[in-house]
């Protein structure tokens, strides 16, 4: 086991797209955790991996609907290893892998499709309240959002937001 740990979804929505574990414990599911996957049959905190200091992987079912299986089996909790396959819910597959080095910066599936929304308003020179009218929220729900954001990418201020979207080829117009 050496490099990076990430999981790369080899069946479902996300077929091809490689998520980095980078954190300490990485949930999977479909509402606002690290990995998001949009299969149906996903439950919204359906799973959580668990880093322990010396690098080995457990993955623990959250008590999901529909399950969580390593390599076909049925598991409450389980110790991860290279290539295990990863079932949540009945499409999306996961597989453990280990890459050399990782990404330069964090991935656009780190944010959901509404924080992507708020950082390009953002990055469009917008305020809080701006986005808040706009979007019919709370401007308490958009410093939320940022809130997420600087910690999923890692960083502290609106203009490095406009920078890594800018480097992500993502300042676009929002929908």
């Amino acid at each position: 086991m050496g490099g990076m740990p990430a999981l790369e979804a080899v069946a479902g929505q996300s077929v091809g797209q490689v998520f980095e574990l980078t954190r300490a414990q990485t949930v999977i599911g479909k509402g606002e955790v690290d990995v998001r996957l949009r299969d149906s049959g996903v439950s919204r905190h359906h799973a959580k991996i668990v880093r322990a200091q010396d690098g080995s992987l457990t993955i623990l079912d959250l008590a999901s609907t529909n399950g969580t299986f390593v390599n076909g089996t049925q598991i409450d909790v389980a110790l991860l290893r290279e290539a295990d396959r990863i079932q949540i819910g009945p499409d999306a597959i996961l597989q453990l892998v280990f890459r050399d080095q990782p990404s330069a910066a964090p991935a656009v599936s780190d944010l959901s499709e509404r924080q992507l929304e708020v950082a390009r308003l953002v990055a469009g020179g917008m305020t809080n309240i701006d986005i808040a009218q706009r979007l019919g929220i709370s401007p308490r729900t958009v410093a939320s959002h940022l809130d997420h954001i600087y910690s999923r990418l890692e960083i502290r201020s609106r203009a490095a937001l406009t920078r890594w979207l800018a480097e992500a080829g993502l300042l676009g117009d929002p929908r």
